[in-house]
């Protein structure tokens, strides 16, 4: 659980365990996408399909998290977050292309 005290005294080891969570789950959501385009027999380029879930998927986590740390007292915890999911979306885009 990260607790306000974690989060206050080792922000990089916080960023670095929610970059692998929401890259596992970026994982598990193109896997799953990518199966049933296989079910329903549409050929849809993988690289195409990954970018586009990419850009949804970090653009909608980093708007829910804006919306999460909201009128609190320390937002500037949560801006490494937002600058490694950033990073993360403008890497996946360059390798995909």
């Amino acid at each position: 659980m990260l607790t306000k005290i974690f989060l206050d005294s080792a922000p990089l080891i916080t960023s670095l365990f929610f970059i692998m969570g929401a890259f596992i789950v970026f994982q598990i959501l193109f896997a799953g996408i990518r199966l049933v385009f296989k079910v329903i027999h549409k050929n849809i380029d993988k690289y195409l399909l990954r970018s586009i879930l990419g850009i949804i998927y970090i653009l909608s986590l980093l708007f829910i998290m804006q919306l999460s740390i909201r009128d609190k007292n320390q937002p500037w915890i949560y801006v490494n977050f937002q600058l490694v999911s950033i990073i993360f979306l403008y890497c996946h885009i360059k390798c995909s292309v």
